[in-house]
């Protein structure tokens, strides 16, 4: 039996000084689509070794801070259904108070490609400029006799965020 590949995202709130707000940034799974997600308490039951997604689905999570030891990443994991990667579907709505509402749609085949990028040259991806900003950062882990992790952390509050490395 093959394990089927875990497409997982996660999203925190840095709080930089130049956000005000930065404590108060919520964060919207509102659309998935290509695989599983198995939520905690809920139906279906994962397989073993599978993890499982403790953050509600179409409701606003307030974001954390890293910074703050006990506040609990939002993460939510993916089971992929097939081999199409550009199925494996997320589309997130993150929420700044007294700003428009930004919103990111990320597929499994782009994190993999970013992930295999930043393998040579780690850079990230901006979605919104300004004392509030958002960006993202993209990941593969492949770990022995358990399934391959595209990984996906998206951190809003950021004074100003860059691409890096500067083009």
């Amino acid at each position: 039996m093959s394990l089927k590949p875990i497409f997982q995202l996660s999203i925190v709130s840095q709080n930089d000084p130049g956000c005000p707000v930065g404590s108060e940034i919520t964060a919207s799974v509102i659309y998935h689509r290509g695989g599983t997600i198995y939520l905690k308490g809920t139906q279906p039951t994962p397989p073993p070794h599978y993890p499982v997604t403790d953050f509600p689905l179409d409701k606003p999570v307030l974001l954390p801070i890293p910074q703050n030891p006990g506040s609990a990443t939002p993460t939510w994991f993916m089971e992929i259904s097939n081999d199409y990667l550009e199925e494996a579907v997320f589309i997130v709505e993150v929420r700044t108070p007294g700003q428009k509402t930004t919103t990111i749609i990320l597929n499994a085949a782009e994190v993999g490609f970013w992930a295999e990028y930043n393998e040579k040259t780690k850079t990230n991806q901006i979605y919104k400029e300004g004392d509030c900003g958002i960006f993202g950062f993209a990941q593969l882990n492949k770990p022995a006799d358990q399934p391959a992790y595209f990984i996906y952390t998206i951190t809003a509050g950021v004074d100003n965020p860059k691409i890096h490395p500067p083009k």
